[in-house]
């Protein structure tokens, strides 16, 4: 049997689908006018762009529509360019003569950006009182990689109004705090400050959290501080300050912020004085927490050998390749390289060993030093060695290695395990140590060599497993090229040497002007592109360097490695660098679907095909397909079968079913690798049939989890006919895709049927007969994550606004219109609803505002005016002060904000009699009361009081109505309290808190403290208790003495 022609047959791997994924934006159009039916000229349209960057778009044979996420309708500027402001899908629409074609690019963040507070914020208050003079806190836009966004423009408001300088809160009310930086988009953090007119805090915050710090450290080694936490009766964001002195008693230079940044590099011998402190808003400290770390030299040197140069299979006599092969000695031991956190390289001792298979020393050479780490400028003299090996020969170190020399000759030999007396086979073990100036041993690094025979012999290469690589690279800024990983086996040898680098011609020129240039990889490095000046550079940049490479045609990758006999692999591949003219379609599209034929529903249609001539470069050229119904829906079963020729692409047998009559649409897409488009649309009539049919849905799946937008390569199995003159044919079935060469993008979510055909020459005319076919077929699902945007802010506060949002007109009310809200996902956009929850607790929905130019409406007032659109506005309809709850819903997904309207004003109160201070375990508590100050309305307030016992644990709590409360209220020792079911568990300190909210939800807290001691514990005694005691000691004591005289008296007497 005889295998099918293959045209082609090399296949695209994967990366071809990053290669579709992103337009170059300066690219020139396809050569080719635009075919018939086309709907603009040949050329770029992007699929993605990253938010702020700007795209042009091929000119249209009819009109151009560009819109915004969220409607609006987008235009270029004088130069061609549109800006991609906003997140999610923009529409591209090009339509002509009652035919239209929408392109979808996603706009995206390069990156995820957020706000970096100095301090992590906690220099914004909670509870301040009325007249505190407010001092916005530094901040910054980082990205992912917490890299500051030098050009973000950072403000900050209070309540909705933009402040500069310092803000004095001059009443008492709640405030929002705003934090915002503007990178194309709003970023912002918003912070909540409660002021209070007699506000006091006296009570220190508390430090917790700090077992863990260190008690030693080694010098010149980083030392990582654990964070600290701290809590507080009123700061919920409590400022803690971490300082480090030397022994010296100088602060470090590294700034510790209790956050990120909690490394330090102790330089000096001696002990470290660690200080961490607590401070809250209102300026109480803690007690300084100070921890000493004592720094010595605590860490032993480390050694790194490169030991590819040692084998680990050997002969006694050597090794060889047995086919011819020169016999070959190790070149020499290599020597380490040393390092030590604290000594120089000339203070650290180095002993290599040399270990025959009876575990006796064969050699050893010992306090060796390197005046650099790498042993770069050799062996210091006072190295000592003791040698057991035969005469004629000894062992020498140098900066070559460890190597035999011939004591008669001087020659200069590599390593050969002969020269040892008693040599024998077995496993030698070769072992690097060193020792620092304390004494302090690196952990020893041991290579063993396996001695078999006489000679060693092994005459299989290296197996190199050949890496994933693209066949191309499109060189555009801002595109990256990924190393891969190369797997190497060899049977004998486990450390092999190895070489691995890119270079920009195939091999170095003689002449010593040429560009040639090459540059050392490994895999997992990631390189990237760079364009100056008209040349295209690959860079690889590194901590320690930027190395570049001039591309010149392409990209020339080599991976060599070498086993010990010298046996040599080679993997070798040319990477073509396809720069902004290349992969342009020089093509005539040539379409062949009859419009005029009669259809029918419930019959298959067999419409015809299309056919892109005059192809540069047929494998980087591909097209897609798309039927939509009479609702504009996508088809999910349609076929056809492609091919390609040396110059052509042939799509034929375009079939469908249609279910149901009306007008269809047939898209056809001719792309190319760089996304170039031409797009031809044409609409078919289907009448009504006799049979309806619903759209089957296949089961099985080729490749499982299969994401939508994604490429896949064909199998391209091998079909086996009785011809030499066939050609591949593949056929797919399913909904919309996109092809590319040899790889399959599903676009629509679904299964698609695919089928590879080998059908001769002669019949590619005809009926594409197979003299042998392989079908499977791919599920894909795609990932339709819905994401929220406001083109703006959604402000936590903003004032009331009396009036109508239009020339609606509403009696009461007031409103807030909201900025553009869009949801969508990779695959489109989503119908927004929002409603929103009043104070009362009553949900309504907003209204959409509807704008032509300058004029706006809501939808119930447009009636059979013409012009007005939806761009994602909504108005909010708001009758009263306090709180709103504002809910997002699209595609089955919600997200809610919070709106603070009107009034701020919180209640203000007192506590009416003297806190308590102190009390013991089984007493009753009961709370104090507190009063309403003069002027507030009691019957809008609500009181909440709680109580917390030392664990932080809640074991009381209640609320009522400000006048309720008051009613309850009993007196204790004349003193007005509100009794409570509990006694005091445990000892420590009670926290009691009060809050009174009015009926906007604005609130004012005070919090006092209960000492509570064990029920043994002794209690004071006072002044005039104690003097009463000793007084009534007194009296007794005289009676006793008087008594005591009487009775000696009377028995004085008696004698």
């Amino acid at each position: 049997m005889k295998k099918i022609k293959s045209i082609w047959m090399y296949a695209l791997i994967a990366v071809l689908s990053v290669a579709m994924m992103f337009g170059s934006l300066n690219l020139v159009a396809f050569a080719a006018t635009a075919p018939d039916g086309a709907l603009h000229e040949t050329g770029v349209i992007p699929e993605e762009v990253f938010l702020g960057s700007t795209f042009t778009l091929p000119a249209a044979t009819g009109e151009l529509v560009v819109k915004a996420p969220n409607g609006e309708k987008v235009t270029a500027n004088g130069e061609g360019l549109y800006t991609a402001n906003k997140l999610g899908n923009y529409s591209v629409v090009y339509s002509k003569d009652g035919n239209s074609y929408t392109y979808s690019i996603f706009c995206k963040e390069k990156s995820s950006y957020s706000i970096k507070v100095a301090d992590n914020g906690a220099t914004v208050p909670t509870f301040v009182k009325v007249g505190y003079e407010f001092e916005a806190p530094e901040f910054w836009l980082v990205d992912a990689d917490g890299e500051i966004v030098e050009s973000a423009v950072c403000n900050y408001q209070i309540n909705g109004s933009t402040e500069t300088g310092k803000y004095t809160f001059d009443k008492a009310a709640s405030y929002t705090v705003t934090l915002k930086a503007n990178f194309v988009k709003d970023y912002i953090k918003d912070y909540i400050v409660t002021v209070q007119q007699d506000f006091e805090d006296k009570e220190a915050p508390i430090l917790k959290g700090l077992s863990s710090v260190p008690s030693s450290a080694s010098i010149n080694k980083e030392v990582t501080l654990p964070k600290a936490t701290a809590t507080d009766n009123y700061d919920e964001n409590v400022l803690v300050t971490v300082s480090v002195k030397d022994p010296d008693g100088n602060a470090i230079s590294e700034s510790l912020d209790n956050i990120d940044n909690m490394k330090f590099v102790p330089t000096k011998k001696g002990q470290y004085t660690v200080t961490y402190q607590a401070i809250d808003d209102a300026g109480n400290k803690s007690s300084e927490h100070n921890y000493n770390i004592y720094v010595n030299d605590n860490t032993a040197p480390e050694i790194e050998v490169n030991g590819a140069a040692i084998p680990s299979k050997w002969g006694l006599n050597g090794g060889r390749n047995p086919n011819g092969g020169e016999l070959k000695s190790i070149t020499a031991l290599p020597l380490p390289t040393v390092t030590d956190n604290f000594d120089a390289p000339g203070q650290i001792k180095l002993r290599v060993t040399v270990k025959n298979p009876s575990g006796s020393i064969a050699s050893r050479f010992s306090n060796v030093t390197f005046e650099t780490a790498s042993s770069e400028t050799g062996v210091s003299a006072d190295a000592s060695y003791s040698n057991n090996v035969v005469d004629g020969y000894s062992l020498h170190m140098d900066a070559r290695g460890i190597h035999f020399v011939n004591t008669s000759t001087d020659a200069t030999g590599g390593f050969n395990f002969k020269h040892f007396k008693n040599a024998k086979t077995g496993v030698w073990n070769i072992v690097y140590e060193a020792v620092d100036t304390s004494g302090r041993w690196a952990k020893s690094v041991t290579f063993s060599i396996d001695v078999k025979d006489a000679e060693f012999e092994d005459e299989t290469a290296p197996v190199i497993t050949e890496p994933n690589l693209p066949k191309y690279v499109i060189a555009d800024a801002d595109r990256t090229f990924a190393v891969p990983e190369i797997t190497v086996s060899d049977d004998s040898d486990t450390r092999i040497d190895e070489q691995f680098y890119l270079a920009n011609m195939d091999v170095k020129p003689e002449d010593a002007d040429s560009a040639y240039s090459r540059m050392d990889v490994k895999g997992g490095d990631e390189l990237k592109f760079e364009v100056e000046g008209g040349n295209i550079y690959l860079v690889k940049e590194t901590d320690e360097s930027v190395v570049k490479i001039l591309l010149i045609d392409d990209i020339y990758f080599k991976y060599e490695v070498t086993d010990d006999v010298g046996n040599n692999s080679t993997f070798y591949k040319t990477i073509e660098v396809l720069t902004a003219e290349d992969g342009i379609v020089n093509s005539d599209i040539t379409v062949d679907i009859d419009t005029a034929a009669e259809r029918k529903s419930g019959e298959a249609q067999n419409i015809g095909g299309f056919t892109v001539d005059n192809i540069v470069r047929p494998e980087f050229v591909g097209f897609e397909l798309s039927i939509l119904d009479a609702k504009g829906e996508v088809i999910p079963i349609v076929s056809c079968d492609f091919y390609y020729n040396a110059n052509s692409l042939f799509v034929k047998n375009i079939t469908f079913n249609p279910a149901e009559a009306g007008t269809y649409t047939v898209n056809i897409r001719v792309v190319d690798v760089r996304n170039n488009s031409a797009v031809v649309v044409k609409k078919l009539t289907v009448a009504e049939g006799d049979i309806n049919n619903n759209y089957p849905v296949n089961s099985s799946a080729w490749v499982s989890n299969a994401v939508t937008r994604t490429g896949y390569m064909f199998k391209n199995e091998t079909l086996y006919t009785g011809y030499n003159d066939c050609v591949r044919v593949y056929n797919v079935k399913g909904g919309q895709f996109k092809v590319i060469g040899y790889e399959f993008f599903p676009i629509s979510q679904g299964t698609y049927n695919i089928t590879e055909k080998a059908v001769r020459e002669a019949n590619l005319a005809t009926a594409l007969r197979a003299e042998a076919s392989s079908a499977y077929t791919l599920s894909a699902t795609g990932s339709n994550e819905t994401r929220f945007e406001v083109y703006g802010t959604i402000p936590a506060y903003t004032e009331v606004i009396p009036g109508p949002t239009s020339s609606n007109k509403y009696e009461s009310g007031r409103y807030f219109e909201l900025e553009p809200i869009v949801a969508y996902s990779e695959f489109g956009q989503y119908d927004v609803t929002v409603k929103y929850t009043d104070p009362d607790g009553n949900t309504s929905a907003a209204k959409k505002i509807f704008e032509n130019g300058s004029e706006r409406l809501f939808e119930n007032e447009i009636g059979t005016r013409v012009g007005f659109e939806f761009y994602g506005r909504f108005a909010l309809i708001l009758d009263n002060d306090g709180t709103y709850t504002v809910t997002v819903s699209a595609n089955n997904k919600t997200k809610t904000y919070t709106i603070k309207v009107g009034d701020v004003i919180a209640p203000q109160f007192v506590l009416d009699t003297e806190k308590v201070t102190g009390a013991k375990v089984g007493d009753e508590f009961s709370y104090r009361a507190v009063t309403l100050k003069e002027g507030e309305v009691a019957s809008d307030v609500t009181v909440y009081y709680t109580l917390t016992d030392p664990s932080g644990a809640e074991v009381a709590s209640g609320d009522k109505s400000y006048n309720a409360y008051r009613a309850t209220l009993t007196k204790d020792n004349g003193k007005d309290v509100l009794a409570s079911d509990y006694k005091f568990a445990k000892s420590g300190d009670y926290t009691v808190t009060y809050t009174l909210t009015d009926e906007h939800g604005n609130s004012s807290t005070l919090k006092y403290t209960i000492s509570v001691s064990t029920s043994t514990s002794s209690t004071p005694t006072s002044l005039t208790a104690l003097s009463t005691v000793l007084i009534i000691i007194g009296v007794l004591l005289i009676i006793g003495v008087v008594i005591y005289v009487i009775r000696s008296r009377k028995g004085a007497k008696r004698a």
